[in-house]
């Protein structure tokens, strides 16, 4: 009787410990989490992989515009443009929005990983912005 103890006690420990672990790998993968209080960017403070180098540019434009609280927590974002402008570094992104009344369109300047700016456009300045070589003004 006391092995079968052992083994449950083993088994269920087990159990906790791939969660546990499963859950801390979880959060290393970067997204966005939408809340009615508060809106957080995970994953992105030591952006390691080329995965977050890539994605938290976008995560921070994106709860950037849903701070602005003009979108609501549902919207469905697209990224058109992400360009890097290396001579002044700054970092263009740009897209559509769905399930958002007003202008389909937004963009961000940012500079490094630090929003400028950010703001929803109409289709035809998305696509003038898109057209520029560089030197981005919102």
């Amino acid at each position: 009787m006391l092995s079968f103890r052992m083994i449950l006690f083993c088994c269920g420990a087990g159990i906790c410990l791939w969660g546990l672990f499963n859950l801390l790998d979880n959060l290393k993968q970067p997204e966005l989490l939408r809340a009615s209080k508060a809106i957080i960017v995970k994953g992105c403070e030591p952006a390691e992989s080329d995965e977050a180098a890539t994605l938290c540019p976008q995560l921070y434009c994106q709860k950037a515009l849903l701070d602005t609280k003009s979108l609501p927590l549902k919207t469905r974002f697209s990224i058109l443009t992400d360009r890097h402008d290396h001579a002044s570094s700054k970092h263009l992104i740009a897209g559509t929005v769905s399930g958002a009344d007003g202008e389909p369109a937004f963009a961000c300047l940012m500079d490094r990983h630090r929003v400028i700016a950010a703001r929803r456009l109409a289709m035809q300045q998305l696509e003038r912005l898109q057209q520029q070589a560089g030197g981005w003004e919102l």
